[in-house]
């Protein structure tokens, strides 16, 4: 009886092991995030509970050029979701050589790592997708090395969009 114990003890652990071994090898990428062959990042936070908001970041490239787009919407003192004629806040320009290095900066000490169909706590965001060519082209999904970093770049895109270009 004790060998079966042990035996059933053994396959548990095993199977155990086998559910939490992470992502395969090469699916995700930790704190060195290259921006070669980068196309585009998205940011989007979505909240529609009272007072809803909408922010969407996103960085891009296009005829060569680094671009940023912004979208903020917002719905005073009602629920969402907040559509276009909700809009307090967009723009779309193209970033300078510095701009550019320091969203690279931010991003090359993230996470990257496939695509979940899964829905686990249903939040607001931020939902965060990098595509580069060579990659998914479903994209993947991108985690800044701690909260910190991800407050900083929010702060950093609230500059560039409030430079009313």
């Amino acid at each position: 009886m004790k060998r079966i114990a042990l035996l059933l003890c053994f396959l548990l652990l095993a199977l155990c092991a086998c559910q939490n071994s992470g992502t395969p090898a090469g699916k995700t990428e930790k704190g060195e995030i290259t921006m070669d062959g980068f196309k585009e990042f998205y940011y989007t936070y979505d909240n529609i509970n009272y007072n809803a908001f909408y922010q969407r970041y996103y960085f891009y490239e296009k005829d060569g050029k680094h671009m940023f787009f912004h979208d903020r919407r917002e719905v005073k003192d009602d629920y969402g979701p907040a559509g276009e004629k909700d809009r307090t806040r967009f723009g779309e320009f193209e970033l300078t050589e510095k701009e550019w290095e320091q969203f690279a900066a931010f991003l090359q000490k993230g996470t990257a790592s496939d695509r979940s169909d899964e829905v686990l706590d249903g939040d607001d965001g931020p939902w965060m997708y990098l595509y580069r060519e060579n990659y998914d082209p479903e994209g993947q999904e991108f985690r800044f090395d701690s909260y910190g970093t991800e407050k900083e770049f929010a702060k950093f895109c609230d500059k560039l969009a409030d430079s009313d270009r």
